[in-house]
């Protein structure tokens, strides 16, 4: 169909609302950036997450189990349940590293350097992508509830980030084996992204699997080698059941989004059958490399026993590639929904805290339904016209007025 046909009827009222339309989601944009900045950064939010870090770290400097509970060790909850590193021993290292020093002066210091690691891997996103506006696309980035959440936690997602991309640009360019490195040293440290690998494998990407295989059992195996398997035995003893599923709010989950109905065994059978589903098609249809990473990384995301918003993250450069569409759109709001207001409506009811606890979830599972419609146009088109990339562009039935605008906005993401 001709792009100027389609658009051209609605081309003068477009002019006049499109400005503001622009400017209206900018708005709300920076306004999530600024009350994140603000709500992350609160001066009563003590240690957290960071507490628990430095404790795992004093704990196996002085001999100690790395994975036990210690004053500086992060509560959760009004009966302060205590949350201790769940980080597999080779993050003990690290953490080892960092805890002679001043815990509330450290932390400070990790969450500027977080801050400042995410505004690079932004930068470097909307410079190797060429989507448009530029601003629009980094302003969003940054309105995403995973990077403010991380910071207010003082988590490790960035560096995690930092990894992914690698992952992902290495395999842009052609470097399987630097790929698998980056991806394996991911997984060595969540486990649950081995999905990552294990799906280039079936997809005959042999090269970037071993490699990220060979990676993620190097950085495991020198725990073992330098603490003994006692240091594996502590970890396994603190990690949550697989099929417990964990319904705080946020965890994007399958098992978690279920354990919030009681039912937590019917989101480990669901992930199962999309991990199969994944397998399945990356066995027989054996996608391009990049097409297998997009899918793994929301298979490892929705099948993995914890999945944080900070963990979402970890879908920037798939997202800052993919097509937009009217559901890769909606999945990115929902992506930027603050997890503060999650934490405020979880409270309030089984409801909301279903609907809103598991916000990220729905996110997930509308870009999987995105990438799984894309892959049937793929896979039935005709080898002549299958269009090497569906952007979902050209909508289907729908009022004339509303058609255009929307597709006017897909199209403005778009642009280069």
């Amino acid at each position: 169909m001709d792009e100027g046909r389609t658009f051209g009827t609605f081309a003068r009222p477009a002019a006049r609302w499109w400005p503001l339309t622009l400017a209206g989601v900018a708005g709300i944009l920076v306004l999530l950036v600024v009350r994140g900045a603000v709500w992350s950064s609160r001066s009563d939010r003590g240690l957290l997450d960071w507490g628990s870090f430095v404790a795992s770290g004093r704990a196996a400097n002085a001999g100690l189990d790395p994975y036990g509970v210690y004053p500086l060790t992060f509560r959760v909850g009004p009966e302060a349940a205590p949350a201790p590193n769940l980080n597999p021993p080779v993050s003990v290292y690290a953490f080892r590293a960092v805890a002679p020093f001043d815990p509330v002066a450290s932390q400070r210091a990790w969450y500027v350097a977080s801050l400042a690691l995410y505004v690079v891997v932004v930068l470097t996103l909307v410079g190797t992508s060429r989507r448009g506006p530029a601003w629009l696309w980094g302003l969003w980035a940054l309105a995403l509830a995973g990077i403010w959440h991380t910071l207010e936690l003082d988590q490790i997602y960035v560096p995690l980030l930092l990894l992914g991309m690698g992952a992902w640009l290495a395999l842009e360019r052609g470097r399987p084996v630097a790929a698998g490195v980056s991806m394996g040293a991911l997984a060595a440290v969540k486990p649950q992204f081995l999905l990552w690998p294990a799906l280039l494998l079936l997809a005959r990407h042999r090269r970037a699997a071993l490699a990220g295989f060979a990676t993620a059992a190097a950085f495991s195996a020198v725990p073992l080698m330098v603490d003994g398997p006692a240091i594996y035995r502590e970890w396994l003893a603190v990690t949550p059941s697989l099929t417990a599923g964990q319904p705080f709010p946020g965890n994007s989950a399958l098992p978690g989004v279920a354990a919030r109905l009681g039912v937590p065994l019917a989101g480990v059978a669901l992930a199962v059958v999309i991990v199969v589903a994944l397998a399945g098609w990356a066995l027989l249809r054996r996608p391009s490399a990049l097409r297998v990473s997009a899918a793994a990384l929301l298979g490892s995301l929705l099948a993995g026993p914890i999945s944080w918003a900070g963990y979402t993250l970890l879908l920037l450069p798939a997202l800052f590639r993919a097509p937009v569409t009217w559901l890769s759109l909606a999945a990115m709001a929902l992506l930027c929904f603050p997890y503060w207001l999650v934490l405020d409506l979880a409270g309030r009811g089984p409801t909301l805290s279903f609907l809103a606890g598991s916000v990220y979830a729905w996110a997930l599972l509308l870009l999987l339904i995105d990438q799984g419609r894309r892959e049937f146009v793929l896979a039935t088109a005709p080898p002549s016209m299958a269009p090497s990339q569906p952007t979902g562009r050209h909508l289907r039935r729908g009022a004339p007025a509303l058609r255009g605008r929307v597709a006017l906005l897909l199209r403005a993401f778009e642009r280069p």
